[in-house]
């Protein structure tokens, strides 16, 4: 009788650990294929989603106009557009003179805002926290598509990825590791409410959209910090700035 019972015990222990070690299987299986198949979406599909912005401004330089571009990317969430506050806001021009360097204000009046060669402007900014929202023009509306993800709260380690526009030669997929998580103030310049990331940014790629590997957007890159690093603010304070409920951040996780 004991052995009888010692073997359906042996053969009810095989069979359990069959039946996990399957299981396993079956949920690495549809892991990974999930985790490819958005992979697949964020290099194939989401380039098109992000738009080149382009900032003119017009400087008055010993009386004589100058003009510069600036750069950088923007997408669309509902019925608004979202960036950087300094993609588009008026700044000094440096300038050489006999004496040195000099900043001349720029004529604010002339900055125009473009997408897609239609103007636009800000409806909302923080300055503080470098972000902005602009307007939706039916010409663009019609152009630009809604941004495909959803949003959440971005966590410590995890891989994420960029599609910027570097030095404005199309989009670009980059990847990397959530280095810091940083909610409030930061010893670095202009980096109020940003989080690290390991990969270099450069010029047109502020604004551009953070996207987690299970299809979240987390975050916009900010500015460049160094050539291992770069910031990028947290997607909550671009949707605080909209006020859109239905782009609430899910599975918030405090630092």
């Amino acid at each position: 009788m004991d052995n009888k019972q010692n073997m359906k015990r042996r053969e009810f222990l095989k069979n359990s650990a069959l039946l996990l070690l399957s299981g396993k299987a079956i949920f690495d299986i549809g892991n990974n294929y999930y985790s490819k198949s958005n992979l697949k979406k964020i290099y194939g599909e989401l380039p098109e989603y992000v738009c080149t912005i382009r900032s003119e401004q017009t400087y008055d330089v010993s009386g004589k106009e100058k003009k510069r571009t600036n750069i950088g990317v923007v997408i669309r969430l509902g019925n608004k557009l979202i960036t950087c506050y300094h993609n588009v806001k008026d700044s000094p021009y440096e300038i050489k003179t006999s004496l040195g360097l000099k900043n001349v204000p720029p004529i604010q009046k002339e900055r125009k805002l473009i997408i897609y060669g239609l103007e636009t402007k800000i409806l909302k900014h923080n300055q503080e926290l470098d972000t902005a929202v602009l307007e939706l023009g039916d010409g663009l509306e019609k152009i630009i598509k809604p941004f495909p993800c959803k949003t959440r709260d971005v966590k410590l380690g995890e891989m994420v990825y960029m599609i910027g526009n570097p030095h404005n030669l199309g989009t670009f997929v980059k990847s990397g590791r959530v280095g810091r998580l940083k909610r409030h103030s930061q010893n670095e310049e202009n980096t109020k409410g940003c989080f690290t990331i390991n990969m270099p940014t450069v010029s047109g790629d502020s604004g551009s959209p953070i996207i987690s590997k299970d299809y979240k957007l987390v975050g916009i890159s900010h500015a460049g910090g160094d050539r291992v690093r770069a910031y990028a603010t947290f997607i909550k304070h671009y949707l605080d700035l909209m006020g859109e409920k239905d782009f609430k951040t899910e599975n918030k996780e405090e630092s």
